[in-house]
């Protein structure tokens, strides 16, 4: 038997010589596939694990950016209340004691549009500032949480409590100093578009929108564009341009981040998001507007329906407490272009639509744009992939 089986052997060496290559060579890449695989799965579960970690944090960060916007909008609406104050002259107006209540009039139109226009700019560029600042605090804060976790106690970001309030500051130099320069370029534009304006003049919504629109494009003209100036009415700055008035140059970091800042809010997507939102608050005017220049539909055989004009002020309120439309019978087909409304019934309405709730109602929509949601996560994308790399460079 034993023969037999060395002949068998003998005859088959080869084939078995090979068989047992090919056997070996398949358990080992069994192996090496099954060691790739674990450390796939393993890369995997980290990545995913990181992904939700890095989420969660992105999520709170982003609840933070938005009640710090929404608590900070009440200090830009006083600001411009005060700037903008038009409860002297709605009380000359409705005292009957002024002389000259045409130009009462005239001025109250100019008043009203260039708050209404400051809180639409003032808004937006608040809007993308803090979430710019607060998207990069998040992704150093975030790599710094990552470093540490790893066991690294060195690590090579580390922004303290004190270095937050230096880097914010800046939002109290926009509300103090920012804001009245934004506020003197935007009357001065204002005045240019409506002074010649009469006041009996009748206006549809294509008419409105154009003064809107002449507002925008000739603030966008300007050398003192906000939009593309950003950093300028937003950082105290010295006369070289170098933000040294809130930013101490001993401190490397606070330099570091202010130079990244800089750089995002004067680049090109920055202004072209802060042109969307300018253009998207004053959209939402004109929705508001077109409320009281469309006449409503009659109902119960009423033949004239009065619609309050939004105030900032009882004084204004019972001076010009309702605009009253002529409603038109149903069935009727309206056409928006030929409905108008006195330039003197719409300053109220102007008036009226840049109080506190109207400024928190902008701020709010800001806050849920779409573009300025993507950007603020590919800011805080990028700083909590690259800082410490970027840190190391420097």
């Amino acid at each position: 038997m034993f023969s037999g089986m060395k002949r068998f052997i003998y005859r088959h060496r080869r084939k078995i010589v090979i068989g047992g290559l090919f056997s070996g060579a398949m358990y080992a890449l069994y192996r090496l596939a099954t060691r790739r695989l674990l450390k796939w799965q393993e890369e995997e579960m980290k990545e995913l694990l990181e992904y939700s970690i890095r989420k969660e944090h992105f999520e709170k960060n982003e609840r933070t950016c938005n009640q710090t916007i929404l608590s900070l909008s009440s200090s830009l609406y006083n600001k411009i209340e005060e700037l903008f104050d038009t409860k002297m002259i709605v009380s000359n107006l409705k005292s009957g004691v002024a002389e000259d209540k045409i130009a009462l009039w005239e001025e109250l139109k100019i008043i009203a549009f260039a708050r209404l226009a400051t809180l639409v700019y003032a808004g937006a560029m608040i809007v993308i500032m803090l979430r710019t600042q607060l998207n990069i605090i998040g992704g150093y804060i975030y790599c710094e949480s990552k470093i540490n976790s790893n066991g690294c106690t060195d690590s090579p970001v580390t922004i303290s409590n004190e270095h937050q309030e230096q880097y914010l500051s800046s939002c109290q130099h926009f509300l103090t100093v920012g804001i009245e320069e934004l506020s003197s370029l935007i009357e001065k534009k204002v005045r240019l578009v409506l002074e010649n304006e009469s006041l009996k003049k009748p206006l549809s919504l294509p008419d409105i929108e154009r003064y809107f629109w002449a507002i925008q494009s000739s603030i966008s003209s300007d050398v003192k564009n906000p939009i593309k100036n950003l950093s300028t009415f937003v950082l105290a700055s010295s006369s070289t341009g170098q933000p040294t008035d809130i930013v101490p140059y001993n401190e490397p970091l606070l330099k570091n981040l202010w130079e990244e800042t800089i750089d995002l809010i004067s680049s090109s997507e920055v202004r072209s998001l802060g042109t969307s939102c300018v253009s998207r608050g004053f959209s939402q005017v004109m929705d508001r507007i077109s409320e009281f220049v469309i006449p409503p539909r009659e109902s119960s055989g009423d033949t004239a329906i009065t619609q309050a004009v939004p105030s900032t002020s009882a004084a204004c309120q019972k001076l010009l407490s309702s605009v009253t439309q002529t409603s038109v019978p149903n069935g009727t087909i309206v056409s928006i272009n030929k409905s108008t409304i006195p330039m003197a019934k719409l300053i109220p309405i102007i008036n009226g639509m840049s109080g506190s709730s109207a400024c928190d109602q902008w701020m709010q929509d800001f806050i849920n744009m779409r573009n300025l949601k993507v950007y603020g996560a590919n800011v805080y994308e990028a700083f909590c992939c690259n800082t410490n790399v970027r840190f190391d460079n420097r």
